[in-house]
């Protein structure tokens, strides 16, 4: 009894550690408006995991809906914590 209550203690104590060191993902994102313009939007969008922000990503590329040309489309996805 005493070893499962230290187990469970342990395991109290080591659930937040956890979820302090798991890494964040982030799709960053921009849409240059014209080939030689300065003109062009920007954002982040926080991520699960480093599969579904490039998936995100060539998805967003790959969008008619979102704008008319995939080559004015740029994405990195960085990690952080």
């Amino acid at each position: 009894m005493k070893k499962l209550l230290l187990l469970l203690a342990s395991l109290t104590l080591a659930a937040p550690q956890a979820a302090i060191s798991a890494e964040n993902y982030y799709l960053v994102w921009r849409y240059v408006l014209t080939q030689y313009s300065a003109h062009y939007q920007q954002g982040v969008i926080p991520m699960e995991t480093l599969d579904a922000c490039e998936i995100a990503g060539a998805q967003l590329k790959s969008s008619k809906r979102f704008v008319e040309t995939s080559k004015a489309i740029y994405y990195e996805c960085v990690a952080g914590k």
